[in-house]
């Protein structure tokens, strides 16, 4: 039986675990979605100095899932960077990846819920993220998880080449409060 997993905020000790959790989880899922170059040149290092801005944007919270004591997956909260109309506060998932080892096994689940709570207790009127278009199974995780696409599609990242577009979740959401 596999041991369960712990769940914390990740701390600025843990952004080369989380670089490299990206990295191995990208080449793993992005498979004949992304060329074959960009995920053959991504790289730990590069991740890595990415992951130094992305800690310390203001509003984010990282929280990092580990199997005795290695960490595993992740995820990324942040206020969003556009509220939407109808809409004061939204919530956005940047990211949230996992070893492929581990894929399958709820872990995803749990960090997803833990993110759902999180915005919630900030006070947050709605949840978003972005996913790519064609990453079928991650869309079905999310549908699964109550989100749903609002029809908004883009090209961002544009590094990824042209014909890679993403499309957008959405959630609304009741408040806990603080």
């Amino acid at each position: 039986m596999e041991e369960p997993a712990t769940f914390r905020r990740a701390t600025e000790r843990d952004l080369e675990a989380i670089a490299r959790i990206h990295v191995e989880s990208w080449r793993a899922t992005y498979r004949g979605i992304v060329p074959d170059t960009i995920l053959e040149g991504l790289s730990v290092d590069d991740r890595l100095v990415a992951w130094q801005g992305w800690y310390v944007t203001p509003g984010a919270e990282i929280w990092l899932a580990a199997r005795s004591a290695s960490p595993v997956a992740f995820s990324r909260l942040v206020p969003a960077a556009t509220d939407r109309p109808g809409r004061s506060d939204t919530a956005e998932i940047t990211h949230l990846y996992a070893l492929p080892a581990v894929v399958g096994g709820g872990i995803g689940h749990s960090l997803f819920s833990r993110m759902l709570a999180r915005a919630r207790q900030r006070g947050s009127d709605s949840l978003t993220l972005w996913v790519l278009e064609e990453n079928q199974c991650a869309r079905r995780f999310y549908e699964g998880s109550g989100m749903r696409s609002d029809g908004a599609r883009q090209t961002r990242p544009e590094w990824l080449g042209e014909g890679v577009y993403e499309v957008r979740y959405d959630l609304e959401l009741e408040c806990s409060g603080t």
